[in-house]
């Protein structure tokens, strides 16, 4: 959590003229009005305490800060000294329940908001503040910035939300096996819930930047108020700390399916300034999203054009949650919760397709078996299917997913028995099954390797005398290109994001120059060379069991010489996976295919100029199923 705080912290100031916007209330508000200026002030999960400095720039004498997350308290410390407040701001490690002050604040700044508003405690904190009387609200004059906000909803149809959240329909299984329940993400929204274990087992909400989206969206509904709240009305902060309900009927503006309800905030900060964070503005913000998650048996999530669609709308203390209402309907299956990247992988039909276009390809021979390292399902089961072999599963992933894979395997009874986990039967490890093959997909989801997955190929071809694996090498290719989109979404660029205050530099000791998860598609970005191999990794190559130094599939370093083909700015290197099999034609996959579920990793290298013709060393380091990558 203390690392997800900075993270949040480097997102607030990748928009600049957000962050000089966002100072102007607060100039204001600490400025003289009819009841006196702003002698005193508390700044609410403070961060880097940008506002407290902008507080003491503006004259308040009594400044003081708190932040509950003990890193961000370290930060806040050591960014005042740097910039010379030490001794005009009072910094505490406490949540605002734990907090005393010797009198009551004229003013209280608490940016305590998410992608959906409530997410991070700003109701609860601020109905602390005034069950405490933390500040002096009995003036006629602005005590609390934000003042109040308007939460927002639309109705998307997105094909990238619905396949990181919901198994569209049945037939993407029915290639390998009959489900007897439903599959949904761990934020997916129930209405009716399946039961209230299931319900309370998902995250309320999703988080995505909508205009960032790979392949975009469409807007199936007028945008519709989900709640409105003024922040320094005690009762109405008492309300949605008790929970309170609203049923609102939408209406469809186009035809389309329904994929998620998104939701945004206008909060106010003071009179005439606002804090905007809906989809079609360029800011910073993300998106709080509502996958739908009908009964796609019956309903399969179509609206028309005018249709009336009942939304129910929660508020309960920190959590907003939206769900869709359908008269008469219920869930017919039992419901199985799975991470919204393991969702990605199952629907990912391509894959799939290019796996059993492969065990198609191997000889049959029941007499021998596949070791499955591959932990998706669906191919475990294909490669029963197809090759006629005895499939060996090693139970090393989290007890959940191995849970949801046994119930999965279990659908398709053909295969069942012929089906093995690891560590339930000792006939592998007593060396009774001999192995044809090692299967494996050791790729994650966001573009990187899985954590140590070429040792553990390594181990296990030693331990079950292995030869051959699928796929039979990994190739790495690598681009070098320019995008300050990407260094911005790394790091804090400079003090300019920050109002002139020298933070930068604290924040982004905390940050990697190492990158995951990046969609290439929407990245504004200009590629500086062509693609270039940067690795390739022959997981099938000859092994020594007497030789204890790593194999070169385990741990190289490699340089290149490429060349750039037009000017600009480098900055990074993204990277990407290939792995095939030549010996029998197959490409199992790329992770750069648009079409597929992966994202792209990298690394950011020191800015430089570059122009066409330039010729570049590239120097590249495996180990431990970690990349490195530097530009000499």
């Amino acid at each position: 959590l203390a690392f997800e705080s900075i993270e949040n912290g480097t997102e607030f100031y990748r928009n600049t003229p957000f962050v000089e916007k966002h100072r102007r209330p607060f100039v204001r508000t600490m400025a003289f009005s009819d009841h006196g200026p702003v002698n005193s002030m508390l700044d609410l999960g403070c961060g880097t305490a940008i506002w407290s400095m902008v507080a003491a720039q503006a004259g308040v004498e009594r400044i003081h800060a708190c932040d509950s997350n003990v890193v961000m308290y370290h930060i806040a410390k050591e960014t005042l000294k740097r910039n010379g407040f030490q001794d005009r701001v009072q910094v505490t490690h406490a949540h605002s329940s734990e907090l005393d002050l010797p009198e009551p604040v004229d003013l209280v700044v608490c940016e305590l908001m998410d992608a959906g508003f409530y997410g991070e405690g700003i109701i609860e904190t601020l109905y602390n503040c005034f069950d405490k009387s933390l500040v002096n609200n009995s003036v006629d004059r602005q005590c609390l910035i934000p003042k109040g906000a308007v939460i927002y909803g639309a109705l998307v149809e997105c094909e990238e939300i619905r396949r990181s959240h919901v198994i569209e329909g049945k037939e993407k299984f029915s290639l390998v096996a009959n489900l007897n329940f439903e599959v949904r993400s761990n934020c997916a929204s129930f209405m009716p819930p399946a039961s209230e274990e299931v319900f309370q087992a998902v995250e309320p909400y999703d988080s995505v930047m909508m205009r960032k989206v790979k392949g975009g969206y469409r807007m199936l509904s007028e945008t519709f108020v989900v709640d409105q709240i003024d922040l320094t009305d005690v009762g109405q902060l008492k309300a949605r700390l008790d929970g309170q309900e609203q049923l609102i009927k939408v209406r469809c503006i186009q035809s389309g399916k329904l994929d998620a309800i998104v939701c945004w905030f206008r909060a106010e900060l003071t009179d005439g300034i606002y804090i905007d964070t809906g989809p079609e503005n360029c800011t910073s913000w993300e998106q709080a999203i509502f996958p739908v998650s009908l009964d796609l048996q019956s309903s399969n999530n179509w609206c028309e054009l005018d249709q009336k669609v009942l939304i129910s709308c929660q508020v309960k203390g920190n959590e907003l949650r939206c769900n869709v209402l359908k008269a008469a309907e219920e869930y017919r299956y039992q419901i199985e919760i799975i991470p919204t990247s393991k969702l990605s992988m199952l629907n990912d039909l391509a894959l799939f397709r290019s796996y059993c276009n492969s065990f198609n390809k191997l000889t049959n021979n029941t007499s021998l078996a596949l070791f499955d390292m591959s932990h998706n399902p669906l191919i475990t089961i294909a490669a029963c299917k197809l090759t006629n072999m005895d499939v060996w599963c090693p139970a090393d992933a989290p007890p959940d997913w191995n849970t949801f894979f046994a119930k999965v395997v279990a659908c398709n009874a053909e295969q069942q028995c012929r089906i093995h986990f690891l560590g339930r039967d000792s006939a592998a490890n007593g060396g009774m099954v001999k192995f044809e093959r090692l299967l494996c997909m050791p790729v994650e989801t966001s573009g990187v390797l899985e954590p140590d997955v070429l040792e553990t190929i390594l181990y296990n071809r030693l331990t079950l005398e292995i030869d051959h694996v699928l796929p039979e090498q990994l190739r790495v290719l690598a681009m070098l290109v320019s995008s300050e989109e990407l260094s911005e979404y790394c790091r804090v660029l400079d003090d300019t994001r920050t109002l002139g205050f020298l933070i930068a530099d604290q924040v982004n000791a905390f940050q990697s120059d190492h990158f995951e998860d990046v969609e290439p598609s929407t990245l504004f970005k200009t590629e500086l060379t062509e693609r270039f191999e940067l690795f390739r990794l022959d997981l099938q190559q000859s092994l020594d069991p007497e030789n204890y130094n790593l194999p070169a599939m385990c741990k190289q370093t490699v340089t290149k010489q490429v060349q750039i083909k037009r000017n600009g700015k480098l900055n990074a290197v993204f990277y990407w996976f290939q792995g095939d099999c030549p010996s029998i034609d197959c490409l199992l996959f790329d992770t750069s295919d648009e079409n597929g579920h992966f994202r792209l990793a990298g690394c950011l290298v020191e800015p430089r100029p570059v122009s066409c013709g330039d010729m570049l060393t590239i120097r590249g380091t495996l180990e431990r199923s970690s990349i490195f990558i530097t530009v000499e």
